[in-house]
């Protein structure tokens, strides 16, 4: 029987006293498959992959652009967020983030 791939947000497992090789092993241990980091920036994002990586886990999916309170719905973020998404194709194609 095929095995159930569950995924986790990495924003969500992380506490002052665990650092991100530490959650990513135990989220390995526990059965997930793969991370989801929501922001490249708010995150320590090559670390992030790095040790994903070394943990079996895939890196699921990232945000393309930041800000979405102040986002697509003022035309004046439209040419800095399609800039934004245009680089986060090229770092998940470079990465093999699918989503």
């Amino acid at each position: 029987m095929p095995r159930v791939k569950q995924s986790f947000c990495y924003g969500l497992f992380v506490d002052e006293g665990r650092t991100v090789a530490q959650v990513l092993k135990d989220a390995a241990s526990i059965g997930f498959a793969a991370v989801e980091i929501w922001g490249r920036q708010q995150a320590p994002f090559d670390e992030i992959c790095e040790e994903a990586a070394k943990n079996g886990l895939v890196v699921a999916s990232m945000c393309g652009h930041e800000s979405l309170p102040d986002g697509l719905n003022k035309r004046e973020n439209h040419n800095r967020i399609e800039s934004e998404i245009l680089e986060s194709i090229e770092i998940a194609k470079a990465r093999k983030i699918p989503g």
